[in-house]
């Protein structure tokens, strides 16, 4: 596995390492406005010394370019693998919609995330025989080890801080829940640039939270435990891990039409609600659920049921699938 880098620039997270052979790159980020972009050129010499059958890329800046671009030039085969869907996408820049068509259309297999992904490959034209799935997870057993911890929370957001998360949205929703119950605690897990702005809008609704700050992996389980329900509002998630990892906790979703997760491992009315973004609704669905113990045990024991085929054993087999389906070809 050849990594751009230890650790993304715009995150903070603490990941372990594995026990598999790996490289990390030489280090070389262009900002670009928020974004950053790996360009890592040393990838081309050590593709040409490991000799790979099979290159997979994960997607489209210039070091996984290049990786394509090396298994075309070496006569490789190449898999594409996208968390992307067709919502996630629908703003692309043409030049980067005409990447993925070039990049497609000499591909040999493809692995998405969800299967809003496998649509959007279909969207351009790929092979169904040649697509495959392998959805985010979180660690199920981790998770599901502090599902007894006392509930102090009645909702929970947790995220990064940004316009496309919508934690003011979120902000709406609980002081119209506080109207509707009397009172709301909520919890709140992340940071970002308009944390401050958040917080001061949790503050004029007087409404009683716990802000947590950034939480390293290993430490979430807790906390999402001792919460009723995640709130999930977003302008755009290609998937939304936070859904797995409520689920895992044996807590009830609530999300929209924009995130990945929705109508995947999200399914109405079964481990959560997938509604439109009416701060009315989000804030009726709620209180339906913590004023009915039968509705919010159903929709809980839901959760933590249907998230267990969406492990590590069934994502890796995804994978998997596709390797052997390419070097079948390749024989």
């Amino acid at each position: 596995v050849y990594y751009c880098q230890q650790k993304e620039s715009n995150r903070s997270w603490e990941a372990l390492l594995g026990n598999y052979p790996r490289t990390f790159l030489k280090k070389r980020v262009v900002k670009y406005k928020d974004r950053y972009i790996n360009i890592n050129l040393d990838i081309w010499s050590k593709l040409i010394k490991h000799n790979a059958d099979i290159v997979i890329t994960t997607g489209f800046n210039p070091t996984f370019l290049l990786a394509f671009l090396w298994s075309k030039a070496y006569r490789k085969k190449h898999i594409t693998m996208t968390d992307g869907w067709l919502v996630s996408e629908r703003k692309l820049h043409f030049i980067h919609r005409l990447i993925r068509r070039i990049v497609y259309k000499y591909s040999d297999a493809f692995i998405g995330a969800s299967k809003h992904s496998l649509d959007l490959y279909r969207s351009y034209g790929c092979d169904n025989n040649a697509l495959f799935q392998s959805h985010l997870c979180a660690d199920n057993k981790y998770f599901a080890k502090f599902i007894h911890e006392e509930k102090k929370y009645d909702i929970l957001f947790s995220g990064q801080m940004i316009e496309r998360k919508m934690p003011l949205f979120f902000c709406k929703v609980a002081k119209k829940i506080k109207e509707k119950k009397t009172e709301c605690k909520i919890l709140v897990l992340g940071s970002g640039p308009i944390k401050d702005d958040f917080l001061r809008c949790l503050d004029k609704f007087r409404i009683n939270y716990h802000y947590a700050g950034f939480v390293q992996q290993g430490d979430l389980p807790r906390y999402y435990a001792s919460s009723r329900v995640l709130l999930f509002p977003t302008l755009n998630d290609s998937w939304g891990v936070v859904a797995n990892e409520a689920c895992a906790s044996a807590v009830p979703v609530i999300t929209c039409g924009n995130a990945g997760v929705a109508y995947d491992l999200i399914q109405h009315g079964e481990n959560g609600f997938i509604l439109p973004l009416d701060v009315e609704e989000w804030a009726d669905t709620v209180v339906k659920m913590l004023n009915n113990p039968e509705l919010y045990d159903h929709i809980a024991k839901g959760a933590l049921s249907s998230v267990q085929q969406f492990d590590y054993d069934i994502a890796s087999k995804g994978i998997i699938e596709a390797v052997e389906y390419v070097y079948n070809l390749r024989c």
